[in-house]
């Protein structure tokens, strides 16, 4: 049971965070939105979703609440044209890739023992950075 609710290696965790991972994936494809917004307003929505989603007792606690659907179908479509001019931008594939792997692995960045490798990845990306700013304004960042 508890191989079951968390993500490890595991076989029956493996099992499970495919199957939900899966299920989040189609829940969020299904109730995109086709244009920039809903068009609803602040009232509409808060009777819509006035209550926090939660998973049916019946069917698991890794399904996918039926709520999620009309968050989503409510939420801006940043890959819209007409959001184009907007605060935020569309968010590119192989960070959505990225964003999975981050949140599975729950990596705290306050000391190396807690992050060894991701610890070593952002002194590897600081001194690209510090690099490109040097070559940048025409110094030696080492």
């Amino acid at each position: 049971m508890f191989s079951e609710r968390f993500f490890g290696a595991d076989p029956a965790s493996a099992a499970q965070y495919r199957n939900t991972i899966g299920a989040a994936v189609d829940a969020l494809l299904a109730a995109l939105p086709a244009g920039a917004c809903s068009g609803a307003t602040a009232g509409e929505l808060s009777e819509l979703l006035g209550q926090a989603p939660a998973a049916d007792p019946a069917t698991g606690a890794h399904a996918i609440p039926q709520g999620v659907a009309d968050i989503v179908r409510h939420s801006i479509a940043v890959w819209h044209p007409r959001t184009a001019a907007h605060l935020h931008c569309p968010v590119l594939i192989p960070a959505l890739a990225a964003e999975v792997v981050i949140a599975a692995l729950n990596q705290s960045m306050d000391s190396f023992d807690q992050a060894p490798a991701a610890t070593v990845i952002e002194e590897v990306l600081l001194g690209f950075m510090r690099r490109v700013g040097a070559a940048k304004e025409g110094g030696d960042a080492g």
